[in-house]
């Protein structure tokens, strides 16, 4: 893997939505609109997968990737899991994983599943990645 950068796939929460009438608002618009946060727990983990992004990039700058994935994105997201998995030579099992254990928000680092469905992305998970791409 000489030449092979490093890769963090960060599957980022939605937003959420509120419909009126026929016509959908998102999450951000509410809350400008009526001045209230309708979906705290939403807002705090799209925050701290923010600040997430914002230390990989710090701490990285353009010697790693980056994505940042809505989960609606099937289109690229299952493609590019699955290259990632065979790119970086992950395990059958931990492919597996990596491909059908995925729940939102999620990180992704060299095809391994590193954490998923967990409302905020820890100094924990940080530190695991970077074990990661140390070693890779």
């Amino acid at each position: 893997m000489d030449n092979i950068k490093d890769r963090v796939i960060i599957i980022r929460e939605q937003d959420e939505l509120v419909a009126s009438c026929c016509v959908p608002f998102d999450g951000e618009f509410v809350r400008e609109f009526a001045k209230v946060d309708l979906f705290p727990e939403t807002t705090a983990i799209i925050r701290t997968t923010g600040e997430f992004y914002q230390r990989l990039k710090e701490e990285y700058g353009d010697s790693i990737d980056v994505d940042v994935v809505d989960p609606r994105n099937q289109g690229y997201l299952f493609p590019r899991l699955i290259k990632d998995v065979f790119r970086y030579r992950v395990s059958i099992g931990q492919g597996l994983k990596t491909i059908f254990a995925l729940r939102s928000p999620a990180v992704v680092c060299n095809g391994r599943l590193i954490m998923s469905g967990n409302k905020q992305l820890s100094v924990q998970v940080f530190d695991k990645v970077k074990q990661i791409i140390k070693v890779a």
